[in-house]
């Protein structure tokens, strides 16, 4: 089970270098990421 969460929290992490948001849970659907876009964009 431990190497899940390695393997989530690593995804989460290039999630966040690739885009600049950072995701609060998993699995990360595209739908979340878009949303996650837009709020960030909204606030910027």
């Amino acid at each position: 089970m431990s190497e899940d969460r390695d393997t989530a929290a690593a995804i989460a992490n290039a999630v966040y270098n690739a885009v600049g948001v950072r995701m609060a849970g998993t699995p990360i659907s595209p739908m979340q990421l878009c949303a996650a876009l837009a709020l960030r964009r909204k606030e910027d």
